[in-house]
């Protein structure tokens, strides 16, 4: 039985200014310990340019990377984070064969605009993506009822390249799936995915059905980059059994339910390791776009606040094959980080960016 819990009683989605606010308060946070300036040139120059296939022999060594990105995925109700319950056993596992960022940023409350930055390495200032689809079209609609003003759809700059298409230029294949209704192509934050499916209606178990028809092509299809992306965990949740605890108490049922949805993603995940076997040969990176707001401060859900627990990210690296240990890192990092990262793992070109590679914290020496 799944039923939906109410819808979170706090009004209004995001404003912008909000996200405008955000993109100040995270570089301020990341920058308290950027490295020195001498460690930035280092991580900028050299690697294989942008636009430059690999050879199909230097191609075969490089390893296949899944980057899975869920929504609302508050870190502090994970029993890593010590959280009273196992909320996320399959994470749990997971985290002696990584490295796991203790103090991970968001750039915005908001998922689109965080995706948009985890695929451009840049704040939502630069990418200029600061909503979803419908929220948008809301937006506009009602822009233009009002005052008769025609608001345009901000899409990604093309001369901003995605993290899709730098991978795709050395020969990657890529996909990508999402449940996540505020994706729209029109946006083209997926620019460079040669496959995009986008099940709109339909849950984390569903959508894993979906990745399971390309299974073989997965397998077989080597290097590959695959981006999922599950947006299960957001208000109205709904009380996945068996992990849901029911109460009296209108709080902690909703609480219970939040923490059912975040055991039932995580159950998916673990059908996705089992379903497509990642090896050594496999980086593998989960994240959250955002947390969620749980009556911290009379408020439930995100999109409309910057404390913590809406701009705190869980961020994992795994691929122990590839030489990332198992660690805790307490240095401050964003989202803008983890595409700069990517690149330099794999041995190519790192752009000038808002955001920093941190592989010097993925390496055997101490942070």
């Amino acid at each position: 039985m799944e039923a939906a819990f109410p819808h979170r009683p706090n009004g209004p989605r995001p404003r912008l200014r909000w996200v405008l606010l955000l993109w100040f308060v995270s570089a301020a946070l990341v920058g308290c310990s950027a490295p020195p300036a001498d460690e930035v040139e280092e991580t900028t120059a050299g690697g294989i340019p942008f636009g430059q296939r690999l050879p199909a022999a230097d191609l075969e060594r490089l390893p296949n990377v899944v980057l899975i990105v869920v929504d609302s995925l508050r870190p502090d109700h994970l029993a890593s984070y010590g959280y009273s319950r196992i909320t996320t056993p399959f994470l749990e596992e997971l985290l002696p064969r990584g490295t796991l960022f203790k103090n991970a940023f968001t750039t915005s409350p908001e998922a689109i605009p965080a995706v948009a930055s985890l695929f451009t390495a840049t704040y939502p200032s630069g990418h200029r993506i600061y909503e979803g689809v419908p929220q948008h079209r809301q937006r506009a609609r009602t822009a233009k009822e009002l005052r008769g003003v025609e608001i345009p759809l901000a899409t990604v700059p093309p001369e901003n390249p995605t993290l899709a298409e730098r991978l795709k230029s050395l020969g990657y294949q890529t996909y990508a799936f999402s449940n996540n209704a505020d994706l729209g192509e029109e946006l083209d934050i997926c620019r460079g995915f040669e496959l995009v499916q986008d099940n709109l209606k339909h849950d984390a178990r569903h959508m894993v059905r979906r990745v399971k028809q390309h299974a073989e092509n997965l397998r077989n299809q080597t290097p590959h980059f695959l981006f999922l992306h599950f947006a299960d965990p957001q208000s109205p949740y709904s009380t996945r059994l068996p992990w849901f605890r029911n109460s009296l108490d209108e709080r902690k049922r909703a609480i219970s339910a939040y923490d059912s949805e975040l055991s039932f993603v995580d159950r998916e995940l673990r059908r996705l390791e089992e379903l497509l076997g990642w090896n050594e040969n496999t980086l593998l990176i989960i994240a959250s776009s955002h947390g969620e707001a749980l009556w911290d401060r009379g408020r439930v859900g995100h999109g409309d606040g910057l404390h913590n627990e809406e701009i705190r990210s869980f961020l994992l690296f795994v691929g122990p094959g590839l030489g990332i240990p198992e660690r805790v890192v307490e240095t401050n990092v964003s989202l803008v980080d983890v595409a700069p990262t990517v690149l330099e793992i794999l041995g190519a070109e790192v752009p000038e960016s808002d955001g920093l590679s941190f592989l010097r914290l993925l390496s055997d020496r101490p942070p």
